[in-house]
């Protein structure tokens, strides 16, 4: 079962859907990967089943879709250079090709050609991500980042094509530091920036009695400013993604607020129970009544 955050609904293509991606365990333990075409009403259209990379050593016939509707064949993987936000400053993260055999995309993103270079996969090999990274990182820190990254992004259910932007500049403020899991919560984020809601469980008169100090006396007081900022918007939030929140936030501040700063801020706030988060994601129902004929 898909279920969607209360937001608007993405923008279908002319095909009349948008494919969600369903990465799942099967009841034989095998990780498999689907393509589901979800029209308007979140309704699945049309399915296909994909192969591993890893496991797929010749070719095989395609699997038949289980839905009325057929899925368009599947083509070349298109090539899309993605400019990087005005703060991506690759001081460690130099440049990135992201290869999506899920998506059919590879996306390249940043502008400089010198450094080192690195090339990981994802556990079922469905994404390849290669990367120009600064020579004085250490390379096993800087391969764990993006391994981590490439499991993200093969496991996301949708991923805005908007996101490709913030993905170097996050990761060029990161790379210089091992990731432990308050980093990789907040890369999760990130790669749901557009497609989560964030709603606050405090209202106008709750935030006047915080003490922020006693709550995160390691913070200074322009990190109590934010939580305050975030925690307004959020209030009764029905629309607005952590995204938008995020444009909001930088309207009203005099200073600039990097995206890396932002996400770390809602990391906190989710972290001691002040915001909720709500993401789209895939539930797996069981129903003792109804007998499958067919694998998974």
């Amino acid at each position: 079962m898909l279920i969607p955050p209360a937001l608007k609904k993405e923008k279908v293509d002319i095909q009349g859907y948008v494919e969600y991606i369903d990465v799942h365990t099967c009841k034989d333990k095998k990780l498999v990967a689907n393509v589901l075409c979800v029209d308007v009403s979140y309704s699945v259209r049309s399915q296909v089943v994909l192969d591993s990379p890893r496991e797929r050593k010749e070719e095989k016939e395609p699997k038949k879709d289980i839905f009325s509707i057929p899925t368009p064949k599947k083509t070349e993987l298109k090539v899309k250079k993605i400019e990087p936000t005005s703060d991506f400053g690759a001081f460690n993260l130099r440049k990135i090709k992201i290869k999506d055999s899920l998506r059919n995309c590879v996306c390249v993103i940043g502008l400089k050609e010198e450094g080192i270079i690195i090339t990981v996969n994802s556990p079922m090999e469905f994404i390849e991500i290669e990367a120009l990274y600064c020579e004085e990182l250490e390379k096993t820190v800087t391969k764990k980042w993006l391994e981590i990254l490439s499991k993200y992004l093969e496991s996301l259910e949708f991923l805005d094509e908007n996101i490709y932007k913030y993905i170097p500049t996050y990761l060029d403020y990161w790379l210089s530091y091992e990731p432990i899991e308050r980093e990789t919560l907040e890369l999760d984020l990130l790669l749901h920036l557009t497609t989560s809601l964030t709603i606050s469980k405090f209202s106008q008169e709750d935030l006047q009695g915080i003490q922020w100090k006693s709550i995160f006396p390691n913070k200074p007081v322009n990190n109590h400013r934010i939580y305050n900022s975030i925690l307004r918007l959020c209030e009764n939030n029905e629309k607005m993604t952590l995204l938008e929140v995020y444009e909001e936030i930088l309207k009203s501040l005099s200073q600039m607020l990097s995206l890396p700063f932002y996400i770390s801020a809602i990391r906190d706030l989710i972290a001691n129970d002040f915001l909720e988060v709500e993401k789209l994601e895939f539930v797996t129902i069981y129903d003792p009544y109804l007998v499958r004929t067919t694998p998974t």
